[in-house]
């Protein structure tokens, strides 16, 4: 499939989920007008869009663009767990709207949105992705660590070889400076000596 198709399915798949929400909007403004909340309409009028909504975004991408081709069975069951959540989400978002007088309905929409995000990136790949770039850049930092590390180790050791060298070179200085020292003290004793 190239990109051009792939846009035009995308187009398609926007064009039709903002269509569903659309609809719906207007539909609760007109229950909202009316004041006909109470009845039984409401709740399964808001499921129905819902529902479709679900199947736009989760279902038809996947049969249109034919994404489950190439997938790991992991991968496919990511989806699954990944697409249930969403329409668990949409459940919750339905309760909160109808029964406004309490948020467990919202409370469940927001948490199924955390936590089917793990599960999409694992069927999308993008978490394998992340892991390999995380990966990648702990191996630069590791790589830039040993480096450093092994030119500080070259700089001590260069370092460590110029004091050997220094203190080298300082006792071949002293020898000498010692003999002179010990002719200079065997004259005076020498000396000493004839004067006796």
């Amino acid at each position: 499939m190239t990109e051009e198709q792939k846009k035009k399915i995308e187009n398609k798949i926007m064009f039709l989920s903002i269509g569903i929400i659309a609809i719906l909007i207007v539909f609760l403004i007109l229950i909202g007008v009316t004041q006909n909340a109470d009845s039984i309409i409401f709740p399964v009028v808001v499921a129905l869009f819902l529902a479709a909504f679900w199947a736009v975004t989760d279902v038809l991408p996947i049969i249109w663009m034919k994404q489950f081709e190439g997938k790991t069975d992991e991968q496919k069951k990511s989806y699954y767990v990944y697409a249930g959540m969403d329409l668990i989400g949409l459940g919750g978002l339905v309760y909160f709207l109808v029964d406004m007088n309490s948020t467990t309905g919202a409370i469940i929409y927001v948490a199924c949105l955390f936590l089917k995000k793990r599960f999409r990136d694992e069927f999308y790949g993008t978490a394998k992705e992340e892991e390999d770039d995380e990966e990648e850049s702990a191996g630069s930092e590791t790589a830039g660590e040993l480096a450093e590390g092994s030119e500080s180790l070259a700089e001590i050791t260069a370092e460590e070889q110029e004091a050997e060298g220094l203190q080298e070179a300082g006792s071949e200085e002293q020898e000498p400076e010692s003999s002179e020292e010990a002719k200079q003290e065997e004259q005076p004793s020498e000396a000493a000596e004839e004067e006796k």
